[in-house]
């Protein structure tokens, strides 16, 4: 899980422009010498002065190397290359070689993925203080990735990451905190975590205090607050912040009704993609609050919401299909979607499909259950 919600973020971040070499002084009066060609642009320069380090141990050299290779400045691009001089780098312990070499085993970027060694070159580089490697290493330890899961080794490398200041390590440390995972159970403390990186602009902590002052749990309830940090995360484009503040003016949550608003707010959030909001959009079209009733378009989002696998709206759309509501009637297509729905265990489902199954001859249960076992959500 946690690989595949963060492979599409940058992989390495440290890597592009060489950012992360401003954070050691100069080794050498040739290095320094070659750091200020390769700021021109003058790589063959660069080269020529890292090269000769390189070749006797410096670190820094052997690290520039690697992304000169991996961006291909001044020599052809070869990833392969890149990774032999990161790995001398790491080797020599130089701390953002070990994440980088980490990081392209973790996701098989560059080298055949290896969720073994890359916990061995994120636990170097956390060792050594490396705030990025020790979030990471909270992670496999949590999601059992390299190593057996284990909650507590996972909060202790969050909350080291959190020391250092790290938003997310701070939001992860408060969940584990919230929900007595790997420590003992502290809500209220938690939230103090969720509010530390909540003020960095993290924006799922954001949404995270917006519901605390909401629900009124381990805070004071707060709709005013609830509001203004469901807004910081919502202009992060935080689609359940976005649904929430809605509901907020269907239900008069700390402002006037305003059913218009409610609309509004649901609707972005819907046509963003999250398919809570698509199945709330779908009732406000059929129940005509905050825009005219549209069965076609409630019956649009609804159907929307249910291909994203959103249980509520699978099984309105299984009942429709069964009873011809709106829409054609197809018992197959709808014992599939009622199915779809109880495997998530909604109740409602689970009675729907029971009942409509036990109308139905058995080659037509075989299909629809032929069916849900093909389907993936769009």
């Amino acid at each position: 899980m946690f690989r595949r919600l963060f492979a599409n973020a940058v992989l390495f971040a440290a890597v592009l422009g060489g950012a992360l070499v401003l954070s050691a002084a100069p080794a050498a009066a040739d290095f320094q010498s070659g750091w200020q060609a390769y700021q021109r642009g003058d790589y063959a320069t660069a080269l020529k002065d890292w090269r000769p380090l390189a070749a006797r141990s410096h670190a820094r050299s052997q690290y520039q190397l690697g992304i000169m290779y991996d961006q291909g400045r001044g020599v052809p691009r070869d990833p392969a290359e890149a990774i032999r001089w990161w790995t001398k780098a790491a080797q020599l312990g130089y701390v953002e070689a070990q994440h980088i070499v980490a990081q392209a085993y973790f996701y098989g970027n560059r080298v055949k993925q290896n969720d073994k060694r890359a916990f061995r070159w994120f636990e170097k580089a956390a060792k050594q203080g490396y705030a990025k490697s020790q979030y990471t290493l909270g992670k496999m330890h949590e999601y059992g990735l390299g190593v057996p899961k284990d909650q507590a080794g996972a909060f202790s490398w969050f909350k080291k990451a959190a020391e250092a200041g790290m938003d997310k390590a701070q939001y992860n440390v408060g969940k584990l905190l919230r929900d007595g995972r790997g420590t003992p159970k502290d809500t209220a403390q938690g939230i103090r975590w969720w509010t530390k990186a909540a003020v960095q602009g993290y924006a799922k902590a954001q949404h995270g205090l917006g519901l605390a002052y909401i629900s009124g749990k381990n805070v004071e309830r707060d709709y005013g607050q609830a509001m203004d940090w469901l807004n910081k995360a919502s202009d992060q484009g935080n689609l359940e912040s976005q649904y929430t503040i809605g509901k907020m003016y269907q239900s008069g949550l700390g402002v006037e009704k305003d059913q218009a608003r409610a609309f509004s707010w649901i609707k972005k959030a819907a046509e963003a993609g999250s398919a809570k909001a698509q199945y709330s959009l779908g009732n406000l079209y059929r129940d005509g609050e905050g825009a005219p009733k549209d069965r076609k378009a409630a019956i649009r989002w609804y159907r929307s919401a249910a291909e994203a696998g959103y249980a509520k709206a699978q099984n309105h759309i299984g009942m429709r299909l069964a009873r011809g509501e709106g829409m054609a009637k197809n018992e197959v297509e709808g014992l599939m979607w009622l199915t779809l729905a109880a495997k998530q265990k909604d109740r409602a489902a689970i009675n729907n499909r029971m009942a409509l199954a036990n109308t139905l001859a058995p080659d037509k249960v075989a299909e629809a259950t032929r069916l849900a076992k093909e389907w993936k959500p769009k």
